[in-house]
């Protein structure tokens, strides 16, 4: 037998019930583990020096906690003398942009950089570049978990973590203040192992530097991309062409104060452009099934 209530009634209470339901139904919100906050345990340099301008400078951050997961590694390596360590090549492009590199910092972030194979420890890299000034701030490392919870070492107030020290090469290509700058050289890169007329699907290595040393920026426009087994933003990288048709690639070396733009050997004509003192330098290839 059906309960003759009034429609105002029966309108309410369909709204609360639809209500209930779909309180029932919502995702679980993730909340910190305030009993198990991230912390750093040690922080490992993997690679060894001494290191030369382009080469690859790793760091293992080994730590507890951080339920349910990690999301952000941050590092502000201590320097040496002249020297740094980036993650963003794209910043040659702009040669003022040489006066932030000692600022930029590292960073491994979730769903961006690449995982490590163990749960409770990730690998941070960026590659040696030369620096304008040789004024640090102490080396630090901070972890943040999905909740925001995190943890830091090193800086201003606590014990100098002696494994973010690195040693490099000596190199002249940034004229100190005060110096006249040298006549510039030649240089060069070969990128002559890719085809014209490359087959889809085909890969092919991009040159890290040139033929003098200078780390290489590699962008891409059309159908073709650039993989990364380190980081995205990393000198150097895996050109793969996807489908049939065009591929711009554009190379920009890092400027310096002894190298001139380099020549490029390739299969293609490597066509140069300037505007506002900027060079952009372009190849096309055309890719085919």
């Amino acid at each position: 037998m059906s309960l003759n209530l009034p429609r105002c009634l029966r309108v309410t209470m369909l709204a609360l019930f639809t209500m209930a339901s779909f309180l029932i139904y919502l995702p679980t919100p993730t909340y910190a583990d305030n009993a198990n906050p991230p912390k750093i345990i040690s922080v490992d340099q993997i690679t060894t020096g001494p290191y030369a301008v382009g080469d690859l400078v790793s760091f293992r951050v080994n730590y507890t906690g951080g339920n349910p997961g990690i999301k952000l590694i941050s590092i502000r390596v201590g320097g040496s003398n002249n020297t740094c360590i980036i993650q963003s090549a794209n910043l040659f492009t702009s040669p003022a942009m040489a006066s932030i590199y000692s600022i930029t910092g590292l960073k491994w972030e979730k769903g961006k950089s690449i995982e490590s194979s163990f749960s409770n420890n990730k690998v941070v890299s960026g590659f040696v570049v030369p620096c304008i000034d040789s004024q640090r701030l102490p080396g630090s490392v901070s972890i943040t978990d999905e909740t925001d919870l995190s943890n830091e070492i090193g800086g201003f107030m606590e014990k100098r973590i002696s494994s973010l020290d690195f040693e490099v090469l000596p190199t002249d290509w940034i004229t100190p203040i005060g110096e006249i700058k040298p006549t510039k050289i030649d240089d060069s890169a070969s990128i002559k192992g890719i085809p014209k007329t490359p087959k889809v699907g085909s890969k092919y290595e991009l040159p890290r530097i040139t033929k003098g040393g200078v780390p290489i920026y590699w962008k891409v426009n059309g159908n073709c991309v650039i993989e990364y087994k380190t980081f995205l933003g990393d000198i150097g990288g895996t050109l793969k062409f996807k489908k049939s048709g065009r591929c711009e690639l554009l190379p920009t070396a890092m400027p310096t104060d002894k190298f001139k733009e380099p020549k490029y050997s390739a299969n293609v004509k490597m066509q140069e452009f300037r505007e506002d003192n900027i060079l952009t330098i372009v190849g096309v290839f055309t890719s085919r099934k």
